[in-house]
């Protein structure tokens, strides 16, 4: 679960920034494993893009727990206050 949070959170972080320094780096350091992980993460940073692009919400806290045989994924949800839209609107 880390390595998915850290793909969703290296897109939401770029996208807070309006770069992409941080999905660079994470495939950097993917390229010094094994070649199927470096798949698999580029999978996940496409399916966020593709399918999760407007959710501008990063992965804080996260948990897995186990209930009645079934796994369970649980996070506190983070924005960037800086650029929210409740920031942009004039009083």
């Amino acid at each position: 679960m880390k390595i998915v949070v850290t793909a969703w959170n290296s897109v939401v972080m770029d996208s807070w920034e309006n770069c992409n320094k941080y999905e660079s780096m994470l495939l950097e350091q993917m390229k010094l494993g094994p070649k199927v992980g470096l798949v698999e993460v580029k999978r996940l940073i496409k399916r966020k893009k593709a399918k999760f692009a407007s959710d501008p919400r990063g992965v804080g806290n996260h948990w897995v727990t186990e209930r009645d045989g079934e796994f369970i994924f649980g996070c506190d949800a983070r924005l960037n206050v800086k650029n929210s839209i409740a920031e942009n609107v004039s009083h």
